[in-house]
């Protein structure tokens, strides 16, 4: 099966599209997860940016705290979590990319 790590918009957007029922790239994207189309691999930095981002009074207007708990409890259960161990460094565009890249790494992603 396929490894794929999705950054943090793109599983929040995902996660916002399917709750509203919007035919959307991320909720699609989302969706294929949920049917097994491929592998999810994150990292504890993942997991927690996405908590975090959920908190936000935007996403507070469009998901309810009982679809934001069941997704990152969905996340922590369904996810491989990984412990990004290489170092990358100056390879995205913006520096907090650079642990996603990380992820993907220790996730043997391809």
């Amino acid at each position: 099966m396929t490894a794929v790590v999705l950054d943090t918009n793109v599983i929040v957007s995902g996660v916002a599209a399917a709750a509203r029922r919007q035919s959307t790239v991320t909720g699609a994207v989302f969706r294929a997860w949920r049917m097994g189309s491929f592998e999810l691999v994150t990292s504890r930095h993942i997991l927690d940016e996405v908590s975090s981002t959920f908190e936000k009074p935007y996403f507070a207007r469009r998901i309810t705290l009982g679809q934001i708990t069941r997704i990152k409890d969905l996340l922590e259960q369904q996810s491989r979590i990984v412990l990004p161990d290489a170092t990358v460094s100056g390879v995205a565009t913006h520096p907090e990319d650079d642990l996603v890249l990380a992820t993907a790494l220790a996730g043997a992603c391809r």
